[in-house]
């Protein structure tokens, strides 16, 4: 009577035993059924099911890495190459900079190289052009 007290359904009836092992996803990797409720499986079997589980993660794990190590190096690249974009970018700046400014003393000197081929004939320089020329001087030394 004890062994019907027991079952759910209160028959004679043995549950069949059995042993699954699952992948993370649920998808069934090994099993062991047997309607002898007193066979069970091998813990060997459940342990190489185990191993060959834990192979698949770790090829994908190796794979992942991988694939991490090409990201961080493409980033390093990147990261290297908008350096280089940068400073040129600046160089870029700079000179168009010192261009402006090279063409603007240029201009300010023009006066003064005007100046330079009238000094022969000092007389032909009035006051106002004397004025322009000593202000451009000073311009340039500011």
């Amino acid at each position: 009577m004890k062994a019907q007290q027991d079952n759910i359904n209160g028959s004679w009836n043995l549950p069949v035993p059995a042993t699954f092992v699952l992948d993370q996803q649920g998808i069934i990797c090994g099993r062991h059924v047997s309607s002898d409720f007193l066979t069970r499986i091998e813990p060997i079997e459940i342990i190489g099911t185990l191993e060959r589980l834990l192979g698949k993660d770790q090829a994908l794990a190796s794979y992942l890495h991988s694939k991490n190590e090409i990201l961080r190096s493409t980033l390093k690249e990147l990261t290297r190459t908008q350096e280089q974009l940068l400073r040129k970018e600046k160089k870029a700046v700079i000179g168009d900079l010192t261009a402006g400014l090279v063409h603007e003393i240029k201009n300010l000197l023009n006066p003064i190289s005007f100046f330079d081929l009238m000094v022969d004939d000092f007389s032909r320089i009035n006051e106002l052009n004397y004025k322009y020329i000593f202000k451009c001087y000073q311009r340039i030394c500011n």
